[in-house]
């Protein structure tokens, strides 16, 4: 088993980017910031399914306008990089499998798949050859980047999180508004391809998730197909549970040593975090990034679009939290990435709170520091704990209410058989005798 790095830049200076991301994170945002310079070239997409049989036309018919996809103007189409990697005689990008989107998902530091690291390899030196710099933004990999670092160790890793409720709101969106289960899909068939792996089976088991299953040799788009019947199927809390499960893997699956970490819910928020992010891109990548142009704002009525009650959400989080406990240990909160992961958790719990989330927006636009922010998380933190206590609290006095009401209304029904029988007639003489006489 070879352990020397498969690839070196051949153009010294020009550090390639892999831009790690989960869909509707934010992540083709951020990419697109990158397209917008003359020296890089911006690979969308490089373990897509689609690229399989990627022609000239489909390049052109797949672009942000085409959809609803809430996607930044782009003056090209998505796929536009692969135009002159198209294998004319065998159809799509050369050198991609298909498997490539699925298969390894998980895949161990240390796994060899000589066929995608040669193909990634085939892009990086695309670039190089015409003195670009090679940026490539993915959606599949967030599970295998320690697999990227060890064969790519040469590149800036990037890893973009967003908190998982608005990320299931914006896939759960595209389903509601135009019928596109995708987003909601793929991290079903995911776990359903990985059914047997032990994180995959802790996430599972917590999160009360069973994929379908999926015969032997099932393509990705034949299993995307069963998973989309399953979305259908399955109401709004059964998809964030399977949603759930997918994100908590991932956002733990994020090595301690990533290059960045970039978290799309502060740069919204923080202008001082998003200065520090470009500052930290700029050094890294010797690239002027620059991120004004970021959606900012408060996401009002978060909680209909996901179709869950506040006491569903924090429920699934709370199982969230046990698959971080299991993959980490009791001290999984001293862990930099698991602790990230639950930050986020406790964050997106906090987004449920009537009125809250505008108020903490308010006040993470002033921080000057990272002592002062890492106090705001963990008063975000502690705020959902409260509210959640608060809730049970009245939960249970509801019920409590409704046994005595039941109660009551079971005595008076009781009285009033008791007042239409006969005995009750038959002895009115006596009762009124009782009530007069001394």
């Amino acid at each position: 088993m070879s352990t020397a790095p498969r690839h070196e830049p051949s153009t010294p200076g020009l550090r390639p980017v892999f831009l790690h991301a989960g869909w509707r994170s934010g992540g083709t945002w951020l990419w697109s910031r990158f397209r917008t310079l003359p020296r890089t070239l911006c690979y969308y997409e490089p373990l897509h399914e689609a690229l399989a049989g990627l022609t000239p036309e489909a390049i052109d018919a797949l672009h942000a306008a085409a959809w609803q996809s809430g996607h930044p103007a782009l003056r090209r189409p998505y796929f536009d990089e692969f135009r002159p990697l198209l294998d004319e005689t065998a159809g799509g990008v050369s050198g991609f499998h298909g498997d490539f989107a699925v298969r390894h998902f998980f895949a161990a530091t240390d796994d060899e798949i000589a066929n995608l690291a040669d193909y990634l390899v085939f892009l990086l030196d695309h670039a190089a050859r015409r003195g670009l710099q090679p940026v490539l933004k993915f959606c599949r990999t967030l599970g295998r980047i320690g697999w990227m670092q060890r064969h790519f160790p040469q590149a800036l890793h990037v890893a973009v999180l967003r908190n998982p409720i608005e990320q299931f709101a914006s896939a759960r969106r595209q389903f509601l508004h135009s019928g596109n289960t995708y987003f909601l899909a793929m991290p079903l068939y995911l776990l359903a391809v990985h059914l047997h792996h032990p994180r995959v089976a802790a996430a599972l088991r917590h999160l009360e998730v069973a994929p379908p299953p999926m015969p032997p040799d099932t393509g990705v788009h034949e299993g995307l197909a069963i998973c989309d019947a399953a979305i259908r199927r399955s109401g709004a809390l059964k998809a964030y549970q399977t949603f759930l499960a997918f994100w908590t893997l991932t956002a733990a699956s994020v090595p301690e040593a990533i290059d960045l970490s970039i978290d799309i819910d502060l740069i919204k928020l923080s202008p001082d975090y998003r200065g520090q992010c470009e500052a930290d891109l700029a050094r890294l990548t010797g690239l002027p990034i620059e991120l004004s142009d970021v959606k900012a704002g408060v996401d009002h009525g978060l909680l209909d679009r996901a179709g869950l009650s506040r006491s569903e959400l924090w429920a699934c989080h709370r199982a969230a939290e046990a698959v971080l406990t299991e993959l980490g240990g009791p001290t999984w909160a001293d862990r930099p990435t698991l602790a990230r992961a639950g930050a986020m958790l406790s964050y997106a719990s906090v987004l449920a709170m009537d009125g809250a989330i505008t108020l903490h927006a308010r006040s993470f636009a002033q921080v000057a520091d990272w002592e002062s922010l890492c106090a705001q998380a963990a008063s975000l933190a502690d705020s959902a704990r409260r509210a959640e206590r608060a809730e049970q609290q009245l939960a249970q006095r509801e019920q409590q209410l409704a046994c005595i009401e039941q109660q009551r209304v079971s005595i008076e029904q009781q009285l009033a058989a008791v007042h239409a029988s006969g005995s009750w007639a038959v002895t009115t003489p006596l009762r009124w005798l009782r009530a007069h006489l001394p």
